[in-house]
């Protein structure tokens, strides 16, 4: 209760709840005022760090769909390629078709 600095020191309303004064041994030690700001410190270092974390994890997932409409586009793309061989390779047989039944 008796400190140097006044950032460590007790204000009256936190004396009065220390256990030593109210004779209850289960009450909590009262934090100084730098120990609140300590214990908030750490708390928003916490929740920043709970933050990324999941903002990390939601990209993760967004990458892994993003891959696979990537991967699923490029198979419509090799199969609209390959249909449109197709109908190239139909149309030359008919040109085919249709030369050598004039010729003959």
């Amino acid at each position: 209760m008796v400190a140097n600095q006044q950032s460590e020191r007790y204000t009256a309303d936190q004396a009065l709840r220390h256990p030593w004064i109210t004779r209850n041994e289960y009450d909590d030690i009262p934090f100084s005022f730098a120990e609140e700001q300590a214990a908030f410190n750490k708390a928003q270092s916490l929740i920043f760090v709970l933050k990324i974390y999941l903002i990390l994890f939601y990209l993760k997932k967004l990458s892994k769909k993003i891959i696979k409409s990537m991967i699923f586009c490029k198979y419509l793309q090799i199969n609209k390629r390959n249909h449109d061989a197709q109908k190239i390779d139909k149309s030359f047989y008919e040109i085919k078709v249709i030369n050598q039944n004039k010729k003959g």
